[in-house]
């Protein structure tokens, strides 16, 4: 559950609490034995004090006004019939007023692709859409007061992705796996991926049913397998994800003629059968020397 702007609210709360203490200590002075000048400069600083105080006791109170929600949730739920997900939110306002009124915007590429009105249950309104799987989606509250006031608070989105999963159905409802390969050299007869990164990333979307397997880095001529390396991913850390660091991982290198090439493939298996695949690096010949395939 995301809770917005409250550290603000606390850390303010705490220093208005703390200067009222020190103001307290400012008001119990006595002249006895005190030079006077030191006494008038100890009242200016409880007027100085009492100045602060009051400022911030305004901006408390100006930005427990600007809170507009409190709380707030989203849920997506697989959607068999749309081949997508039933996305919910769940948000309570701040500050409810009889005849407010909530809607659940959701855009995708700046245009507006679903809205829902929300369901006051006395706590949050709730609210539900059905989109297709697609990646980049952006999620709004808009508040609506009877002054005919609107607020519009972005709840996730590609830029804040609160809730990665919604903003990015498409990869959240499906397996995927990628890699790439940062660093490399020829030794002789031996390709070499000194430094990579390959990545498996299970569904985080609905009850999840398959689980990762194993993987291996294949080396290819076309369709001709030249060479297969196995590697174990360790989990990763985020949910559903598998991942690892190559290093200094060796292959011996064909012999090839000039505008040939080799393709490095990252194949992965998963427990319910299936076999991911991805292109990860390619390499070609040309003038005798081999070079990196771009694009």
């Amino acid at each position: 559950m995301k809770i917005r702007k409250f550290g603000k609210v606390l850390v303010l709360t705490a220093v208005v609490a703390s200067m009222t203490v020190g103001m307290l200590g400012c008001d119990r002075k006595s002249s006895d034995g005190i030079d006077p000048e030191y006494v008038a400069q100890l009242e200016k600083e409880c007027v100085d004090l009492r100045n602060q105080l009051q400022s911030l006791q305004n901006q408390l109170g100006d930005l427990e006004q600007s809170i507009v929600l409190k709380s707030y949730t989203l849920k997506a739920v697989p959607n068999a019939e749309t081949k997508g997900a039933t996305v919910e939110m769940t948000a309570a306002p701040m500050h409810f007023e009889e005849g407010q009124i909530a809607t659940f915007r959701v855009s995708l590429n700046g245009s507006e692709v679903a809205t829902a009105t929300g369901t006051w249950d006395g706590n949050a309104y709730t609210a539900s859409v059905d989109l297709a799987a697609e990646d980049g989606y952006t999620y709004e509250c808009v508040l609506n007061q009877l002054d005919g006031s609107e607020n519009e608070i972005v709840l996730s989105s590609p830029e804040a992705p609160l809730y990665e999963s919604c903003v990015y159905l498409a990869s959240g409802l499906n397996v995927y796996c990628n890699m790439f390969v940062e660093n490399w050299n020829q030794d002789g007869g031996k390709l070499v991926l000194t430094t990579g990164y390959a990545q498996v990333q299970l569904p985080r979307i609905g009850n999840r049913t398959v689980d990762y397997k194993s993987s291996d880095l294949v080396l290819k001529q076309g369709e001709i397998e030249l060479q297969r390396v196995p590697v174990e991913m360790p989990k990763g850390e985020a949910d559903g994800s598998y991942e690892i660091v190559l290093e200094n991982v060796t292959f011996d290198m064909p012999k090839i003629e000039d505008q040939q090439q080799v393709d490095l493939w990252l194949e992965v298996k998963l427990t319910d059968g299936q076999t991911l695949t991805y292109n990860g690096c390619s390499w070609f010949m040309e003038n005798g020397s081999l070079s990196l395939a771009v694009g």
